[in-house]
C-alpha cells in the first residue's frame, strides 16, 4: 500500500522518500549508470528504478539534470529494510555501482534468454547515444520520462519471474568470482595497446593504467566470455604480438595452466582413473578426435572411451525423456534451446559446464587466500589463470595458489614473464 501523498514516479528528496511506503516481500531494482557504454567500474549511478509488484514503478534520482540529487545511501537503506528479496538484471554490474550493501538476486539467470537492455531503448535513447555516445554522463541528459518508459517495459518482460528461487551457485559464487577477476583490470603498454587494438572509445574501458574486460555470464553452458570495447580477452591472438600489450601493474606475471584438463574433467564425470598423464595412455590427437568429433567405433574398446560412451548414452536418453539437459549445479537447458542436438554437442556442453563449476569452486578459495594481498588474479581463460604478482607478498603465496588449484586432482604448470607474450 502506498501513501497517497506520493503520486508521481520521480522520488528526488529525502522527504518524498520518507513518505513512500510499499508493502511486498519482493521488489525489482535496476541501476541506471551515467553512460551505458562505459564499463560499470568506470561509471556512477544516475537513477535507480524501483518496482514493488503491488505498486507502480519509481525512479530515485541520484544524478540527473532534471531533478534534485537524492542520497544513494538513503535509497539503498530504504530498499534493504523493506524487502526480503531484491531482484535485478545484472548483479555483477550492480555490485560495481552500489557495492555489496544489497543482497541482490540476478533475475537474468532465471530467464529463458538473458535480457539485453539496449533492445528496450526508446527512440530518444538511440538518438542521444548515436550523437553523444562519448559523453560520460549521457543518461543524465536523456529525459527522465524516457528512462521510466524503458524501465517499465523491462519490468513487464521479467515480472512473472519475480519471486523465483535463485540458483545459489550462479547467483553467489559464480557471479562473485568473475566480478573479482574483472574489477582488478589488466596492466598494459600504452603504445602497444594503440598498435594492436582499435576501440569504440578508449575511455569506456581504460583508466589509470588498467584496461577492463567484462564477463558475459549468461551463456547456455555457464562458460563465460570476456569481451568489452572491441577487445576479446577470451581469444587474444597468440601470433601477432598483441599479447605483449598486457603487462603487470605489480612486478611480474604468473600463469597457471591446467594439464589435460578436459580429459581429466570427463574422467571425474564417468568415474574413470587415469594411471598417469592422460596423453601418455591415449595420444593427444586420438583424445581430441574422439572428444570433440564423436567417439569412433574403433576406439570404443578403450576403457576410457567405453565408459564415456555408456555415460553419453545414459545422458542422451535422459535428455530426450525429460526434455532438459542437466548441467553442473542443477542448471537446466531446455531441449528446444539446443539447435540440432547430438550426443557430441551434449558432451561439449557438459565439459564447458563442469570446467566452469570446478574453476569457480577453486577460485572461491583463491580469492580467500588473496584477501589483503597486492597480488591479483587478472585474466581467466578456461584452463589457465593469469596473476599479476607483487614481490611484497609472502614468498609462499605462489606455492599456496598452486596447491589450491591442484586440490581437485588437476595438475598445473606454472609460467612467468614480464608481459603476457613472454611467459616461460
Amino acid at each position: 500500500m502506498e501513501i497517497k501523498k506520493v503520486m508521481f514516479y520521480i522520488i528526488e528528496t529525502e522527504d518524498q522518500l520518507s513518505r513512500l511506503h510499499t508493502d511486498c516481500t519482493n521488489c525489482f531494482i535496476n541501476i541506471i549508470p551515467l553512460n551505458d557504454n562505459f564499463h560499470p567500474k568506470l561509471s556512477e549511478v544516475c537513477l535507480v528504478y524501483y518496482k514493488c509488484p503491488t505498486s507502480k514503478g519509481y525512479l530515485f534520482t541520484i544524478n540527473h539534470s532534471e531533478a534534485f540529487k537524492l542520497s544513494l545511501k538513503s535509497v539503498l537503506e530504504y530498499i534493504t529494510k523493506r524487502h526480503e528479496r531484491i531482484y535485478t538484471l545484472d548483479k555483477k554490474a550492480t555490485k560495481y555501482l552500489i557495492g555489496d550493501e544489497l543482497p541482490i538476486i540476478d533475475i537474468n539467470f532465471m530467464l529463458p534468454e538473458a535480457l539485453k537492455e539496449e533492445s528496450f531503448n526508446t527512440t530518444l535513447h538511440d538518438y542521444f547515444y548515436n550523437k553523444f555516445f562519448h559523453i560520460k554522463n549521457i543518461n543524465s541528459i536523456v529525459p527522465i520520462s524516457k528512462h521510466y518508459e524503458k524501465q517499465e517495459n523491462i519490468f513487464n518482460h521479467i515480472s512473472s519471474y519475480l519471486g523465483s528461487e535463485p540458483n545459489k551457485f550462479l547467483n553467489d559464487d559464480y557471479t562473485d568470482v568473475f566480478y573479482n577477476i574483472e574489477k582488478s583490470g589488466v596492466g598494459f603498454d600504452d603504445k602497444l595497446l594503440k598498435k594492436h587494438f582499435e576501440f569504440n572509445w578508449a575511455e569506456y574501458s581504460v583508466s589509470d593504467g588498467r584496461i577492463y574486460g567484462y564477463f558475459n555470464l549468461y551463456n547456455q553452458t555457464t562458460r563465460p566470455t570476456n569481451a568489452f570495447n572491441n577487445v576479446n580477452f577470451s581469444a587474444l591472438n597468440k601470433d601477432n604480438g598483441a599479447r605483449e600489450t598486457f603487462t603487470p601493474v605489480n612486478d611480474y606475471l604468473v600463469e597457471f595452466d591446467y594439464s589435460a584438463y578436459h580429459p581429466r574433467i570427463i574422467a571425474k564425470l564417468i568415474d574413470y582413473t587415469f594411471e598417469s598423464n592422460p596423453y601418455d595412455e591415449i595420444s593427444k590427437e586420438v583424445m581430441f578426435q574422439n572428444l570433440y568429433g564423436g567417439i569412433r567405433e574403433e576406439y570404443k574398446e578403450y576403457p576410457f572411451f567405453a565408459k564415456l560412451s555408456n555415460y553419453l548414452e545414459h545422458k542422451w536418453k535422459q535428455f530426450n525423456t525429460s526434455g532438459y539437459l542437466t548441467l553442473a549445479e542443477s542448471k537446466l537447458i531446455p531441449k528446444a534451446s539446443i539447435e540440432n542436438p547430438t550426443k557430441n554437442k551434449i558432451l561439449s556442453y557438459l565439459i564447458q559446464s563442469y570446467e566452469t563449476y570446478y574453476n569457480v569452486k577453486t577460485l572461491v578459495s583463491i580469492f580467500e587466500l588473496l584477501k589483503n594481498k597486492q597480488t591479483k588474479l587478472v585474466l581467466y581463460t578456461y584452463d589457465s589463470f593469469l596473476f599479476d604478482v607483487s614481490r611484497k607478498d609472502d614468498k609462499k603465496l605462489l606455492t599456496n595458489i598452486k596447491n589450491i588449484l591442484e586440490l581437485g586432482g588437476f595438475p598445473i604448470k606454472m609460467k612467468t614473464g614480464d608481459h603476457y607474450n613472454s611467459l616461460n
